[in-house]
């Protein structure tokens, strides 16, 4: 009997010291609602999410803002009530066929160009021109339709010079062959180049990649008359017109 209460109380004591050593490694850590954690993250990845939107929303319109800037300059003494009353005459900006252009391009080369006939490969009636001086392989393209005015060459891509219709805060996009934004930026002018002085022209600025800024300017049936680079150097100008 005495060893079976011994026994007995053995037993107890491990119990005891099974519970307390239960007790001392079930030291629990502060818990967190499950709940909460998924909630405040949410929370953090909308803000997140928000901030990025925003970061991209401004970029765009810096771009765009980048784009038109040096557009506008030029048109910093028109308010714009003046813009939008501010139109040309309703003109063809295709040069005549029955005339002979002498032109210096951006090289410095000068080149009579001549008109030889229609190509047929091509839309609406477009013109073939050829410099004299080179002869029949430096054929170049212009036409023209509702949305523009095209030059080109044979064989080749076209593309707008001068969008239409013909009136201050026209623009055009294009961003696949030469990544071009071009915007009239005044019309109605007077200009004088080397070939004489001309009425109602228009200017035109491009600007390329959105950074290269060109300043062009077209006269009635005669095409362009004078343009500009980024560094305010003549790339193209009309010397002459003759029979």
């Amino acid at each position: 009997m005495k060893k079976v209460c011994i026994l007995f109380g053995f037993i107890f004591i491990l119990i005891g010291c099974n519970q307390e050593q239960a007790l001392i490694e079930v030291d629990p850590v502060e818990s967190k609602d499950v709940d909460d954690i998924p909630f405040a993250t949410f929370i953090n990845d909308e803000k997140s999410d928000a901030k990025e939107d925003k970061k991209e929303e401004s970029n765009a319109v810096k771009l765009e803002e980048k784009r038109i800037t040096t557009a506008k300059e030029k048109n910093s003494g028109h308010d714009d009530k003046h813009i939008k009353e501010k139109k040309s005459e309703t003109h063809s900006y295709m040069r005549d066929i029955n005339k002979r252009y002498k032109i210096k391009n951006y090289e410095g080369d000068i080149h009579t160009l001549k008109y030889t006939g229609k190509y047929e490969h091509s839309p609406n009636d477009t013109n073939l021109w050829v410099s004299e001086e080179i002869g029949e392989t430096s054929h170049s393209t212009m036409h023209e339709d509702e949305d523009g005015l095209y030059e080109g060459v044979i064989e080749s891509e076209y593309w707008m010079v001068l969008p239409y219709p013909v009136e201050i805060g026209t623009t055009y996009e294009e961003y696949m062959l030469n990544n071009v934004y071009m915007e009239i930026t005044d019309v109605g002018l007077t200009k004088q180049v080397t070939a004489g002085t001309f009425e109602n022209v228009v200017e035109v600025t491009s600007i390329y990649s959105g950074e290269d800024t060109y300043i062009s300017y077209f006269a009635p049936n005669v095409g362009t008359i004078y343009t500009i680079d980024p560094d305010g150097e003549v790339v193209f100008e009309l010397l002459e017109i003759m029979p």
